[in-house]
C-alpha cells in the first residue's frame, strides 16, 4: 500500500469520523425519523469506507423499527457492504428472528456467516453459532412457556437447538482444533440448557443425565488449562444434591489443574467451601490435607527455581 492509497484511507476515515460525531450529536434529540435519513445519507457518501456507519444504521434501526421489515432490508443492505463485520450478520439474524422467519432461513443466514472472511478471528464464528443456539433457545422457551405449550414446536426445537451445539461444537473443534478454550462458553451454554429448560421440557431426569454428560465433555476439553469449567460442574452437582459426585470433580480438578496455575486456588477455595458446607469433619480434613500438601510442593518448585535462577544455572 503505497502513500497515496494510505493518505486517501485516513481521509475517507477522517470523514466517516464527521458523519458519527454527527450522528451521535443527533441521537440526543431523539428524533428518530431524520437520524434514519441522515445514517441512510451517511453510509451513501461514505459507501468506500469501513463498516462503522453501517453497524450504526443497522443497529439504530434494529432498537428504533424492531419488527419492522425495514430493519430488515437495512440490515441486508449492510452484509452485502460489509460482509466482513461480524456485528452485521449478528444484527441480521436478530433482525430475521423479530420478522418471524422460519429456522431454515436463519440457519441459511448462519452458513452465510460461516463462510465469510469475518473480522475478529475464531471468536467471531463462535459469536455466530451462539446467535442460532439463542434463536432456537428463545423459540423453545416460548412454545414451551405457553398457556398451553405448542409440543410440536418443543420437539422441532429441542432437536435444532441440540443440533445447534453439537454442530456449533465440531465446527469450532474441526476449523479451531488448538482453540479448545473457544469452546467452553459452547458448552456450558448447552449444558445449562439441558439441565434447567430441555430437562423442564422432558418430565424426567434426562436433563440432569445429559447435562452431566455435556459436563464431562467440558472439564475433558478444558483439561489443565481452564479452572472455571471444573468448579461449574461442581456446582451442577451442587444442584443435583450429590456432594459426593462434587467432593470427585473438585479432587480430580486438583490433580489435573498443575498448582502453579494462576487460578488453582480458587478450586482449592472452592473444595474447602464445599466441605465447610455440606461436609463431615473427616471430608474437610482430607481437602485441606490434600490441599496443603500440594500446596508445599508448589512452594518447594517455587523456591528450586529461585535457586536456580539466582545461581544462573
Amino acid at each position: 500500500e503505497g502513500p497515496a492509497a494510505s493518505e486517501r484511507k485516513e481521509r475517507r476515515k477522517t470523514h466517516e469520523d464527521a458523519w458519527l460525531s454527527y450522528i451521535s450529536w443527533l441521537q440526543t434529540t431523539g428524533n428518530v425519523p431524520l437520524i434514519l435519513c441522515v445514517l441512510e445519507r451517511g453510509v451513501a457518501v461514505c459507501r468506500h469506507t469501513g463498516s462503522k456507519l453501517w453497524l450504526n444504521y443497522c443497529t439504530f434501526a434494529a432498537q428504533q423499527l424492531r419488527d419492522s421489515p425495514l430493519a430488515l432490508r437495512i440490515s441486508k443492505r449492510g452484509l452485502r457492504n460489509c460482509p466482513w463485520e461480524v456485528d452485521l450478520h449478528l444484527v441480521h439474524i436478530r433482525a430475521l428472528e423479530r420478522t418471524g422467519s422460519d429456522p431454515k432461513t436463519i440457519d441459511e443466514a448462519k452458513e452465510a456467516a460461516l463462510r465469510s472472511p469475518l473480522c475478529g478471528g475464531p471468536e467471531a464464528y463462535r459469536d455466530v453459532l451462539l446467535a442460532f443456539c439463542d434463536f432456537c433457545r428463545r423459540e423453545l422457551a416460548e412454545a414451551w412457556h405457553r398457556t398451553s405449550p405448542d409440543v410440536d414446536k418443543c420437539v422441532k426445537f429441542v432437536q435444532l437447538l441440540r443440533g445447534g451445539f453439537m454442530y456449533g461444537l465440531a465446527f469450532l473443534q474441526q476449523t479451531y482444533p488448538k482453540w479448545s478454550s473457544g469452546r467452553i462458553p459452547l458448552y456450558t451454554y448447552y449444558a445449562n440448557v439441558e439441565e434447567n429448560l430441555m430437562g423442564d421440557i422432558s418430565g424426567e431426569d434426562t436433563g440432569s443425565a445429559n447435562a452431566r454428560r455435556i459436563w464431562e465433555e467440558c472439564v475433558e476439553t478444558a483439561g489443565s488449562a481452564e479452572t472455571m469449567p471444573w468448579i461449574s460442574y461442581a456446582q451442577f452437582e451442587c444442584r443435583q444434591q450429590d456432594p459426593d459426585a462434587e467432593r470427585a470433580i473438585f479432587r480430580k480438578a486438583v490433580q489435573v489443574v498443575p498448582s502453579d496455575h494462576p487460578r488453582w486456588d480458587d478450586v482449592c477455595d472452592a473444595w474447602l467451601m464445599m466441605e465447610r458446607e455440606r461436609g463431615s469433619i473427616d471430608d474437610f480434613e482430607l481437602a485441606l490435607t490434600r490441599i496443603s500438601s500440594a500446596r508445599l510442593e508448589r512452594s518447594k518448585r517455587t523456591v528450586a527455581r529461585a535457586l536456580r535462577e539466582a545461581s544462573g544455572i
